[in-house]
């Protein structure tokens, strides 16, 4: 992977700021281990976006000044910024204990072209975990991000015209594990369960919020039959779509198009 290059010419003294998770500042709790394992990197365990993007940049030092050097190219770790998103004070959020406490969502990112809000969903172990709603003279879209069934997820996408909700086939993922021991199965399975939604329950969350389509992605695994992904509309009565890589999709005064 090389980050320098002609491509960035003309950037200086723009900004690229990459929002996501700050430090959550402990390790997750143990779920299937019976002695604790030490940590990997324990001077800093759990780092955040900032230090995340810092770390990237310094791990592409090399190419980033040999082509200073050899081109003049221009000096990206000046570009590029991580920015650690600040959970609002008094939600009670604690990322082992209680990672999606009920809240309203709140503004991370605002310009003249749209305005972007964020709320804490549940993916555990992986916490903090976001879901992000867009919102445009052109419509709102909300995506999921990888999270179990969540209250929040609903409140943020409450009249949305578009939403993006993961899906996973617990009984396929089930199937794939054949030679598993039940304590392995478990072990696995508890983890899918715990942090991811079926088609079923996107659906009726989309249906709750109120969302005037619903499009499912981040299909795990990628094999199961349209047929499953379509049991949503059981519990969905918007416009469904299931994209593959690389749709586009286009919003415009309350109508989503999708393009292939």
């Amino acid at each position: 992977m090389v980050l320098g290059g002609l491509g960035f010419r003309g950037t200086e003294g723009r900004q690229v700021p990459v929002f996501g998770p700050g430090d959550r500042g402990v390790l997750p709790s143990m779920q299937t281990a019976s002695e604790e394992p030490e940590a990997i990197f324990p001077q800093s365990p759990t780092p955040g976006t900032n230090a995340m993007v810092n770390l990237l940049l310094r791990a592409h030092a090399t190419d980033l000044n040999d082509r200073r050097r050899d081109s003049a190219a221009p000096d990206i770790s000046d570009i590029f910024h991580g920015v650690d998103i600040e959970i609002p004070a008094g939600t009670g959020f604690h990322p082992n204990h209680n990672n999606h406490p009920d809240m309203e969502p709140f503004e991370i990112y605002a310009d003249r072209h749209v305005k972007i809000s964020a709320i804490l969903v549940q993916h555990q172990p992986i916490a903090p975990a976001f879901a992000f709603r867009f919102d445009s003279r052109y419509g709102s879209v909300v995506v999921s991000g990888d999270t179990a069934p969540s209250a929040n997820l609903a409140r943020l996408s409450q009249g949305c015209d578009l939403l993006f909700h993961e899906a996973i086939d617990l009984e396929a993922i089930a199937r794939s594990y054949p030679h598993a021991s039940s304590s392995e199965l478990e072990a696995s399975m508890g983890h899918h369960r715990r942090a991811h939604t079926t088609a079923e329950d996107a659906g009726r969350i989309a249906q709750r919020a109120g969302a005037r389509n619903l499009a499912l992605h981040h299909l795990v695994p990628a094999g199961s039959g349209m047929e499953v992904w379509q049991r949503v509309s059981k519990q969905f009565s918007g416009g469904l779509f299931v994209p593959r890589d690389l749709d586009i999709f286009h919003i415009a005064s309350g109508t989503v198009t999708q393009v292939r």
